[in-house]
């Protein structure tokens, strides 16, 4: 069962999207890091390995790897704060933030654990999802993006359509329009709901200045000290918000999920197609390419500009006002070298993420999400609600990712 028109939230979605907008492109204009959800996770899995097997790599300093484990943390911290206020957040959004498993077909644990590992491994070979490509790459007009996006988004439809069960198109359900079920009015978020969700984004954007990291008086070695702190509870606050943004734009659900990509005439005439996560494109993306565009490119674009022009024996003196705001820590700029770049590994990557996400409704945030969510019910419920089917999807996505890593 999936959820369909009559289901349509676009209001929630949007509000989600505009949630993420300020989530990217705050960690790329502060530490310019890229919000890809697969990348941090993969990351954090194999930096916590290594540090099991006392790999003396593992506990480097570098900004992505530090960045990548608080990100996970926190997203998986804002799904237990979910979990744990979900009554509350419901009431107040007006809708379920997490599907009732006893409605959504239950595939076996062997199969979730199948096509965990096919998105982890995809994710990985694809370096980027539905957050690193869709959102992100979109919205720095990225044709390597583009690519990718088109890549795993037609293959998750095709995968949806053609698993779709034979009732959903009968005949009778083609002879009605899509019109004709529109619901007489969308369902409206509280206000006041949405604006306590926003407390993660008044922390992580106002972190920097309250700890004085970027204070141009301040000794450099001080300012660094401060600028890495500043790094861990950004990224912390980060995750917590964009977990927030899954849960208000209805990605956590796998039912609106699937709706969505029922693009088919049979499926859109019956009411089974649900528009709503379009309005998450529209509100993750148009704010956060308006903002790359007027903030970031023109620095990147400088950037470049001065070093084809320094001597290749005298490097360009680089500028702290054409780099992240914590250039300390984040001297670079992590956006992809070359965004034209199409190759194998980006099209099997995505067409391998594609089909998993596509058979499941599952992504790599909102997986986490979900389960750190679920798991707090499973505590304080005693019901076990489908958390091992998402323990066993998230687990298999980390064994795929790391196999993927070895290629």
């Amino acid at each position: 069962m999936t959820a369909g028109l009559a289901d349509c939230t676009p209001f929630h979605s949007l509000a989600g999207g505009l949630m993420m907008a300020s989530s990217l492109h705050t960690l790329l204009s502060k530490s310019g890091m890229v919000l890809g959800i697969s990348g941090f996770f993969h990351s954090t899995v194999s930096s916590t390995l290594g540090a099991i097997k006392g790999d003396p790599s593992a506990s480097q300093s570098s900004i992505f790897p530090l960045a990548a484990r608080y990100f996970t943390a926190g997203i998986l911290t804002g799904g237990v704060i979910l979990g744990l206020s979900r009554n509350w957040v419901e009431a107040g959004l007006g809708v379920s933030i997490l599907d009732d498993v006893t409605n959504v077909h239950r595939a076996s644990l062997l199969k979730l654990a199948g096509l965990g590992a096919m998105v982890g491994f995809g994710t990985k070979l694809g370096n980027g999802c539905t957050s690193g490509h869709f959102l992100c790459g979109l919205s720095r007009l990225s044709l390597r993006s583009l690519v990718a996006t088109a890549t795993f988004f037609g293959v998750a439809v095709a995968t949806r359509v053609t698993t779709t069960a034979p009732s959903a198109t009968s005949s009778a359900a083609i002879k009605t329009t899509f019109a004709s079920h529109l619901p007489s009015m969308f369902p409206q978020p509280d206000f006041g709901t949405l604006l306590v969700l926003q407390a993660p984004a008044i922390i992580y954007r106002s972190v920097p200045g309250l700890l004085g990291a970027i204070d141009p008086s301040a000794p450099p070695q001080e300012n660094r000290s401060y600028q890495l702190i500043a790094a861990r509870i950004m990224a912390f606050f980060v995750g917590i918000h964009f977990s927030f943004a899954l849960a208000v734009s209805g990605m956590m659900r796998p039912t609106k999920v699937l709706g969505f990509l029922s693009l088919s005439p049979e499926l859109i005439s019956s009411g089974a197609w649900d528009p709503s996560l379009a309005m998450v494109a529209i509100g993750g993306i148009i704010p956060a390419s308006i903002a790359y565009f007027r903030e970031v490119k023109p620095k990147q674009d400088e950037l470049r500009r001065r070093s084809a022009q320094s001597d290749s024996k005298r490097p360009a003196k680089l500028d702290t006002q054409l780099q992240p705001e914590l250039s300390l820590v984040a001297p670079e700029w992590r956006t992809p070298a070359n965004p034209s770049k199409i190759d194998l590994r980006l099209i099997g990557g995505s067409v391998l993420f594609g089909l998993g996400w596509g058979a499941t409704g599952l992504c790599p945030g909102p997986a986490l999400t979900s389960l750190a969510s679920l798991s707090v019910e499973t505590v304080t419920r005693s019901s076990s609600s489908g958390v091992l089917d998402l323990f066993v999807f998230v687990a298999s996505m980390a064994v795929g990712g790391q196999i993927a890593s070895s290629l």
